[in-house]
């Protein structure tokens, strides 16, 4: 792939892992506002997961052909960027906010009614999915 094709694409996969992030933080204040008050933690938790989840993968599948990556080996690589960028982001929030590294950990522990090891799945490979069913018609 020419260096301009690669730029454009991962401009492209980061601008929409822009707008994922915005949909996150969306759904997380749906979570505190609308969802935890009328229902327990590990609910309302559950449910975020499942609505982020969804989220990721439509908007990922609506995006993919703009995008554009030239392959589904370039479409992995956006999966991996996008995991990249979110852990990244979470680790930084988390320290930011003065917790311990033992609070990344707990976000993986399903148990609590957190999703976000599949909320993580669904980001790595809603690019590969997307671009099979889209692109390689």
């Amino acid at each position: 792939m020419p260096d301009n094709k690669l730029k454009a694409v991962g401009l492209r996969a980061t601008a929409v892992w822009c707008a994922i992030l915005g949909i996150a933080i969306i759904n997380g204040l749906l979570r505190t506002w609308v969802l935890a008050p009328l229902m327990s933690s590990p609910i309302s938790l559950t449910v975020s997961g499942i609505i982020l989840s969804v989220a990721v993968f439509i908007i990922t599948w609506l995006s993919i052909r703009w995008i554009n990556p030239s392959s589904s080996k370039a479409a992995e690589y956006i999966g991996v960027l996008w995991v990249v960028l979110t852990a990244a982001t979470e680790m930084a929030m988390i320290l930011g906010q003065g917790e311990s590294w033992n609070i990344w950990v707990e976000q993986f522990d399903v148990s609590s009614g957190n999703l976000f090891a599949l909320i993580m799945a669904v980001t790595l490979v809603s690019p590969r999915l997307a671009f099979s069913y889209r692109c390689s018609r």
